[in-house]
């Protein structure tokens, strides 16, 4: 046999395994993102940074999955997180995020974010995302929660947006019908129900615990006169005790308690609603010689520690809102909220969407917005229950109260152990 032809008969299975090799080092790294459902349109905005990444970085491939939002707030992403089965990227919101943090489940993402990019955040939103000095998610979104309601529902009842929470229970009185709440709160025993709660809590003087988590705030005359409010719109009838699927635009409420994502919502699927009925105006107070406050929150992407890719997962999310048209798609068009990088607030696209007449609101309640609580699950889960003894009249507002607190001031006794 020719030398040469037994040389490469010789060599030819390592090239080949060298070449197979090649190729497989050659296919794409693929992530996983998961976020939370909504049909509401936003996400298609959010699929077109998806596929933007995907066609000039052929190397690292994004495919985001949509999970029913109960279920993504429920067990789902925990379990899959905790078994090794959960996506590389997934979005947290700061009310929900302690458990996953404390649990070791969030990669923190110092490490990908330059001074720059740390100087373009509002500093208090870093504050907000920040456990033991680490950084914990990349937060994108600023959500103060407001006053919706419908224009053309005032107009024919003769009435103001109210003012103070005497005049919010009598307008939801009168605003009620068979077909009609007169206000829509948030029902669902979930973090989301604290996110809305949480104003009425703070404005009455009340919380739902230190930030430290070292004592129950849940107590005394505040906590009873916010919890009074909810219990009495609920005997009223003025507010359902089960969730509705967009009660304002589709006239199943006069007012709802929400954040600028309804928004993007209206302009998508609710043109007329949006463009002739709806109306905005600040959180209602105690009493007109209260000072109004009302809580912002938002979403944040969050690393798997677990996740093989984490340097690849955190160049995914530091790019996405590096070009900020890109941001002012995503606050203007997407989700719709107020950015929290200076470099997206002080383009002229978002200034403009945000200071029209329509939207101005969102940014005159921000300079009295604080952040959502990032409370254990278990104090939120107490805080829930109250709400739905409150909501079936289980025991008088006193009672419901001071129960909560009792359960909130064991339940931290438990962890100094």
């Amino acid at each position: 046999m020719n030398a040469l032809v037994c040389v490469i008969l010789l060599v030819s299975p390592f090239l080949w395994a060298g070449g197979a090799k090649e190729q497989k080092a050659a296919q794409p790294i693929q992530l996983t993102l998961w976020v939370y459902a909504n049909p509401d349109g936003r996400w298609n905005v959010f699929q077109g940074f998806i596929d933007e990444w995907n066609k000039t970085k052929p190397s690292v491939q994004i495919k985001m999955e949509q999970i029913p939002f109960d279920r993504y707030m429920g067990e789902v992403l925990a379990a899959a997180l905790v078994g090794g089965r959960g996506p590389d990227l997934f979005l947290l919101s700061r009310g929900d995020y302690r458990k996953y943090v404390e649990g070791g489940l969030v990669y923190p993402v110092d490490e990908f974010l330059s001074p720059q990019m740390k100087a373009d955040f509002l500093p208090q939103v870093l504050e907000a995302v920040t456990y033991k000095g680490k950084i914990m998610t990349y937060p994108f979104e600023m959500d103060p929660v407001v006053l919706f309601y419908n224009k053309e529902m005032f107009a024919k009842a003769g009435l103001q947006p109210p003012k103070t929470w005497d005049e919010l229970y009598e307008t939801a009185v009168k605003l009620t019908t068979p077909q009609t709440y007169g206000i829509y709160l948030a029902p669902a025993p979930n973090a989301y129900q604290n996110f809305i709660f949480s104003p009425f809590v703070w404005m009455a003087g009340a919380d739902f615990a230190d930030p430290d988590i070292k004592e129950s705030r849940f107590k005394g005359p505040g906590a009873e006169k916010a919890l009074d409010l909810w219990r009495r719109l609920a005997q009223a009838k003025a507010t359902p005790t089960t969730a509705i699927v967009e009660s304002l635009a589709n006239g199943l409420a006069a007012m709802e308690v929400a954040g600028p994502w309804k928004i993007g919502s209206y302009r998508r699927n609710f043109k007329e609603f949006y463009e002739t009925k709806m109306g905005i105006a600040p959180l209602p107070t105690p009493t007109a010689n209260d000072k109004p406050i009302t809580v912002y929150g938002g979403w944040g992407f969050a690393i798997n520690s677990k996740s093989p890719h984490i340097k690849q997962a955190g160049e995914f999310i530091t790019w996405i809102f590096s070009d900020p048209n890109r941001g002012v798609r995503w606050t203007t068009q997407g989700r719709t909220c107020l950015a929290p990088q200076k470099s997206i607030r002080d383009t002229q696209d978002h200034r403009a969407f945000w200071e029209d007449p329509k939207h101005r609101v969102f940014l005159d309640v921000m300079t009295t917005a604080r952040s959502e609580a990032a409370n254990p699950e278990e104090i939120n889960k107490i805080i829930q229950d109250a709400i739905q003894k409150a909501f079936a009249g289980q025991g008088t507002i006193s009672e419901i109260v001071a129960e909560a607190d009792l359960r909130i001031t064991e339940y931290i006794r438990t962890q100094r152990k």
